[in-house]
């Protein structure tokens, strides 16, 4: 795994200046072909975002909301197998925080054809309670584009029974 600085970027506007809105502070975190980059969120600023998942797997775990670890898992040579292990050591230690997004949710009910052109974009919010995290989807079909679903799902921590 291989940690990234949790450094921020700062988010402008294009240079066409249609809004006049401030930019705003957020913690990006790149994908690397074949690794797992990871960064913890604390409370520097009240944004986060992915690099974009084309096949790839985010993780947030953590004690609580408020100080969560995330990953962008890209393990596209190996697929399937590389992202259940990733899986399994975080279920490993029962994080009470526990958000695992990959191919097998944000591909599942697609066609054959849709599925691996599935891709999406994590987007994190920091609230009074902490880290909220929200998948947008989209379909990059050649002849057919379309976001699934609704313009963003909240992803939810997994339940502990």
């Amino acid at each position: 795994m291989v940690a990234y600085s949790p450094s921020q970027v700062m988010v402008k506007q294009a240079d066409g200046r249609f809004f006049s809105e401030t930019p705003i502070r957020a913690y990006y975190l790149p994908s690397q072909v074949n690794q797992t980059m990871s960064m913890n969120l604390g409370n520097s600023s009240n944004f986060f975002f992915t690099d974009l998942i084309t096949g790839c797997q985010f993780m947030a775990y953590g004690n609580n909301r408020h100080n969560l670890t995330v990953c962008h898992i890209n393990a596209l040579d190996e697929g399937a197998p590389a992202y259940e292990r990733a899986a399994a050591g975080i279920r490993s230690h029962r994080f009470p925080i526990e958000i695992i997004h990959g191919p097998s949710q944000y591909r599942a009910g697609l066609s054959a054809v849709d599925g691996p052109n599935s891709v999406v974009t994590v987007i994190g919010w920091r609230r009074a309670d902490g880290w909220h995290f929200y998948a947008r989807q989209c379909v990059n079909s050649p002849n057919n584009k379309f976001v699934v679903g609704t313009a963003a799902t909240e992803l939810l921590p997994a339940r502990r029974y």
